[in-house]
């Protein structure tokens, strides 16, 4: 396995600038690389391209809370695959098949052929997945943007602002989508939708596939989900505002516990509701 490297104080390229713990040079990308950028400010904008420097994808890249500089741009992200080869998870002490970014600046990246495994989003930073696939997305702070081409599996937000554009060219859904605090805004569907707190904005004007959402608390405002239906909302606390709702909408079963609040549009898109439920607070949850 390769050992531990650093990129070189003052680099603008990942290519050639990359040393060990002892000073001497480094590979850089590669299959398994453990690739840590230490501190510094400046942007790295040459070398962005590591496609072909992997097979498998590299271990893990990191990206120091000391480091303040950007890594490529919209045009030119971060080209790499950092996977394991098994199960992706939100382990704070996984150490395999990870993108990890702690700094101040702003990380462009896309996913080589066989994506990210784990995207950790956790300093005051921002990062962009321009393009290919992380499994597992985690924002702890700062912000956090999913372009139209790339595709999420699984996304879990802690804190910071997270923003998901609608997905090319047929919004299909993510899978999973954990709201435990922060402010998200999604314009793509996801499967299975459980939100804890902070706040959740569905605005999927043409939603290609259905959602089920699971509020236990915090905000979600719905303004649109057309197309397909939120198949079931199980309303256990929180507030779901419908007010500025601008597509007509169907929640096909809304179950609402005591205790919740439901804010319904007076008037501008219609929310249908199929079947509606009022829970027995005196019952488990749903």
């Amino acid at each position: 396995m390769p050992s531990i490297e650093y990129l070189n104080d003052g680099a603008t390229s990942f290519s050639g600038t990359w040393k060990l713990i002892d000073g001497t040079a480094g590979t850089g990308f590669q299959n398994d690389a453990e690739l840590i950028i230490p501190g510094g400010g400046n942007s790295i904008s040459a070398g962005l391209d590591q496609s072909a420097s992997t097979t498998t994808g590299i271990r893990y890249l990191v990206l120091a809370e000391s480091f303040s500089g950007n890594v490529g741009d919209g045009t030119s992200p971060l080209i790499t695959e950092a996977t394991d080869g098994s199960a992706a998870e939100w382990r704070s002490d996984n150490t395999e098949g990870r993108i990890e970014h702690n700094g101040t600046g702003t990380l462009y990246v896309k996913g080589d052929t066989n994506g990210i495994s784990n995207l950790m989003q956790n300093g005051n930073g921002r990062t962009v997945l321009t393009d290919g696939t992380a499994s597992y997305v985690r924002v702890l702070r700062g912000l956090f943007s999913c372009a139209g081409a790339a595709t999420i599996t699984n996304l879990s937000v802690l804190g910071g602002t997270t923003t998901i554009v609608a997905k090319s060219p047929t919004n299909s859904a993510g899978t999973n989508l954990y709201v435990f605090g922060g402010s998200v805004t999604v314009s793509r569907p996801f499967t299975n939708i459980y939100v804890y707190g902070g706040n959740l904005t569905i605005n999927t004007y043409n939603a290609g596939g259905a959602s089920t959402v699971y509020q236990y608390g915090g905000t979600v405002s719905l303004v649109a989900h057309g197309n397909n239906a939120i198949t079931a909302y199980y309303h256990e606390a929180g507030t779901l505002d419908a007010t500025r709702l601008r597509v007509a909408s169907t929640i096909t079963t809304y179950v609402r516990s005591f205790g919740s609040i439901f804010t319904g549009r007076p008037n501008g898109a219609q929310l249908t509701i199929t079947n509606n439920y009022r829970k027995d607070p005196n019952i488990g949850p749903v």
